[in-house]
């Protein structure tokens, strides 16, 4: 029954850390910083009206905030994270407008597939210390489980007690 119990949570050792997706996550977000800078710098050059360059500042803090925040393993970082998409949609929705380009949209499509990454995943759960959603076969099979070893332990329990009892 132990065996059991221990090859279920196996999977939450290996899903901790930023590995696998969430690893790909973090080297884009470090890409989206840095071209972050450029656009700022570029902005900043070309308009050179503080009121052009505070939208793309403000995305860039959220984007900065969200990546120390997944560093530390703060379970807040998709806030940050969503709160930058959507300030990217606005500025894209904005772009849209003004160039009549509806294409410039399109570009939101792998952020908004992001968010949604970040928020189903165990692997961010558990790194962030959350409890992995149990759902499934798995998670039952590890209920179904915990039921049985406490069962077992009731059953010892009351055995032990009848052997005092008797002696």
């Amino acid at each position: 029954m132990k065996r059991a119990m221990e090859r279920l949570r196996a999977p939450r050792e290996q899903r901790n850390g930023i590995r696998g997706w969430l690893l790909v996550f973090a080297i884009i977000l470090c890409v989206t910083i840095l071209q972050g800078v450029r656009a700022i710098y570029e902005v900043a050059i070309f308009y050179h009206s503080p009121w052009f360059v505070l939208p793309y500042a403000v995305l860039l803090v959220l984007f900065l905030l969200c990546f120390i925040q997944l560093l530390r393993r703060k379970i807040v970082f998709r806030k940050f994270f969503v709160a930058a998409v959507a300030v990217n949609v606005a500025l894209a929705c904005f772009a849209a407008i003004v160039q009549k380009n509806p294409t410039v949209l399109l570009s939101n499509v792998a952020g908004l597939l992001w968010c949604v990454y970040l928020y189903r995943s165990d692997r961010v759960r558990i790194t962030c210390g959350l409890p992995a959603k149990r759902s499934g076969i798995a998670g039952n099979a590890l209920e179904f489980a915990a039921a049985r070893a406490m069962e077992a332990e009731r059953t010892d329990a009351e055995e032990r007690e009848n052997k005092e009892g008797t002696i």
